[in-house]
């Protein structure tokens, strides 16, 4: 396009005596032709800034210790011809390019939730007691059960992360069948309790920063089902939690004492 432009100058410039009609088409030629360079290469530089941010969008690992996400190597195959030969995509290429990183995207978003989410079922545990685990089955983003203290050894909660909301059940452990008059009671009254467990559950997640729809599944009594299962265990996320609150205590402790003056008695002797 700059040849084309100088070419179009350079007939202005022969026919500028002799025909100024013409050089001035020549001239309007000229411009057209800067101006669709100056785009051209505003376009370019713009298709190889998108592509270095969805390359490296792409090709981010995961912290160590987190699941790892696929990097997506088509994708990635023809970011690199972008920015290394230039070559933009093609209409198709860039769908596909697109299409990667929204299912990237998708994918560290629910990666996210799910260890927020397992940040909060561990906080729960530590300020109210019990057990929890956490799991994800097939068809389900993430599933948490979490006995509450007193419940054991028959009843737990049931928290199913399905598309951001998540959807609370009582469960009891057993197969189905014909409950007792007895164990019927029970279980209205965990479901009563899980109305209120259910707000402090929103409460923690809320102080985390995960926003969450919540449904209480309306359900004839407690469900039956098995506890953990499918599910990963969050002790040594539950440790982290009350060794970090126990180093802030401690650390609260010692800004306590050093707050409080010192003084020296009529005897000689040093004290608080």
């Amino acid at each position: 396009t700059a040849e084309l432009a100088a070419a179009a100058v350079g007939h202005a410039v022969r026919r500028a005596a002799d025909d100024p009609r013409r050089a001035r088409i020549h001239l309007n030629e000229a411009r057209k032709f800067v101006r669709d360079a100056n785009r051209d290469a505003r376009r370019t530089r713009e298709a190889e800034e998108r592509a270095a941010q969805l390359h490296e969008f792409l090709a981010y690992r995961t912290p160590e210790g987190a699941e790892d996400i696929d990097p997506a190597p088509d994708a990635l195959a023809l970011l690199r011809r972008v920015l290394d030969e230039g070559v933009p995509l093609s209409p198709g290429e860039r769908d596909l390019v697109e299409r990667r990183a929204e299912e990237r995207r998708c994918a560290l978003e629910a990666l996210y939730v799910r260890e927020q989410c397992a940040g909060a079922i561990a906080e729960l545990a530590h300020r109210f007691g019990g057990r929890a685990t956490a799991g994800r089955p097939e068809g389900q983003e993430l599933r948490l059960d979490w006995t509450p203290p007193g419940w054991e050894p028959g009843h737990w909660l049931r928290a199913g992360l399905v598309e951001g909301s998540l959807r609370v059940a009582t469960m009891y452990r057993g197969a189905p069948g014909e409950r007792t008059p007895e164990q019927r009671a029970l279980d209205d009254a965990r479901c009563h309790e899980t109305r209120e467990l259910l707000g402090r559950f929103e409460e923690i997640t809320g102080t985390l920063g995960l926003e969450l729809e919540f449904t209480l599944e309306q359900t004839e009594g407690a469900l039956p089902g098995v506890l953990g299962e499918d599910a990963w265990n969050l002790d040594d996320v539950l440790d982290d939690v009350v060794a970090e609150e126990a180093g802030r205590r401690a650390a609260r402790e010692r800004d306590a004492s050093r707050e409080h003056p010192r003084h020296r008695t009529a005897d000689g002797d040093r004290r608080r």
